[in-house]
């Protein structure tokens, strides 16, 4: 028996964690493993606030909640992730992120387009829509 396992976060002075609510049992692990003095931001889609869950967080690690009831966008992760101001050395920053296929792409493009390496980035998709009218058959993510 084993508890949660996965791919962490690399040390960094910074960190974005950013994901839905498919990734919330990661994010959470995440939170808990992190140094006492981490810094930086959790982004955190869920349906509404029935929904978030009380973290365990370092102080320096800002959470917020993103609702997509009544949210006007299609994806608030995705527009709260490039409306988030990121440290100007992006060298200093590691950014974990999973969710949607396609929302992933979106915030991978992002990411990479502010200077943020490979080598201090992970992201993973968690799992993909299903187009309207299409089969799920051979879809995975």
């Amino acid at each position: 028996m084993s508890g949660p396992y996965g791919l962490g976060v690399s040390p960094a002075s910074w960190y974005l964690l950013a994901g839905d609510e498919t990734a919330l049992p990661a994010i959470a692990r995440i939170l808990e493993e992190l140094p006492d003095d981490a810094r930086g931001t959790a982004l955190i889609e869920v349906e509404d606030a029935a929904d978030e869950l009380p973290l365990r967080t370092p102080a320096g690690i800002a959470v917020r909640w993103l609702h997509r009831r009544n949210a006007g966008t299609a994806s608030p992760l995705v527009e709260a992730v490039r409306a988030l101001p990121l440290p100007a050395d992006s060298a200093t920053l590691f950014a974990w992120v999973a969710c949607e296929f396609d929302d992933l792409a979106r915030l991978r493009e992002h990411l990479r387009g502010c200077g943020i390496d490979r080598d201090r980035m992970l992201a993973v998709a968690y799992w993909r829509r299903t187009p309207p009218g299409a089969s799920a058959k051979g879809i995975s993510a």
